[in-house]
């Protein structure tokens, strides 16, 4: 039995002095606590070529945290590799992963490579997809930006948003329910009538670029009449003007601000 003790303290004590030896090399302390490893120097874990790597696999509660708000400077950075691999981010059937903290002020950038690098959002697997850019809730600025290049939309191009408030020269028009600031429809009523007008629910920077046509028959014989019908804009409201009117005549528009 004195033999077993003696030959585990020799274990201990060389482990001990590899320990010690190899922070004094690297100019840093390493501590191996019973729930945590502290050092006051780099740390590196390597594994071997060719392997698998799995950190926290067997959590089924609590928080995985990689990097604190302690850390003032320098960066946290997750490699892929120079080859083919990929970063996956998965979450369970109902987790979520979330970039960027509630209470932040930093930037988030996703590419930010200055050769040709494809960034792909909401791509694979041919599932239907909700993929949301922005909170209606804002009041901040949602910019996609192309450059010289292009912009492709495909599928079907909606608006979304509040619907503006209308009225007209005399009675009162009705919009539909899904009319925006951006597009919409709105129907006079039979009272005579010579504008009709849209307030935009928000203010525009300037003055927008509206684009109005016949939605009904008799906002076409409006439209074809001798004195005609144009629309006129500021940042405000689209006022759409014509001769006296007593029908019931619909109107599209159409409104794009430019910069």
């Amino acid at each position: 039995m004195k033999n077993i003790f003696k030959g585990l303290g020799l274990v201990i004590f060389a482990l001990l002095l590899v320990v010690g030896m190899g922070a004094n090399s690297a100019s840093a302390t390493l501590t191996l606590g019973a729930t945590n490893i502290v050092t006051d120097g780099a740390f590196t874990v390597t594994s071997v070529a060719a392997t698998a790597v799995n950190m926290f696999a067997a959590n089924t509660t609590g928080a995985i945290n990689i990097g604190g708000t302690s850390q003032t400077s320098g960066a946290t950075t997750i490699y892929g590799g120079t080859g083919t691999g990929a970063i996956t981010l998965t979450p369970g059937a109902a987790g979520t992963i979330v970039i960027g903290a509630a209470a932040g002020t930093g930037a988030i950038t996703l590419g930010n490579s200055t050769g040709a690098q494809a960034i792909n959002i909401g791509i694979g697997g041919t599932g239907a997809k909700t993929i949301v850019i922005g909170d209606g809730a804002s009041t901040g600025q949602t910019s996609i930006l192309a450059g010289t290049g292009r912009i492709h939309l495909t599928g079907q191009l909606v608006s979304k948003g509040t619907s503006p408030t209308f009225t007209q020269s005399a009675g009162t028009p009705s919009g539909a329910a899904t009319s925006t600031d951006t597009a919409g429809t709105v129907t006079s009523d039979t009272t005579s009538h010579t504008t009709v007008i849209a307030t935009f629910s928000a203010t525009y920077t300037a003055a927008p670029i509206c684009v109005i046509s016949p939605a009904n028959a008799a906002a076409a014989v409006v439209a074809g009449s001798a004195t005609g019908v144009y629309a006129a804009t500021s940042a405000t409201a689209l006022t759409i003007t014509h001769a006296a009117d007593t029908t019931a005549s619909a109107w599209n528009y159409i409104c794009v601000k430019n910069e």
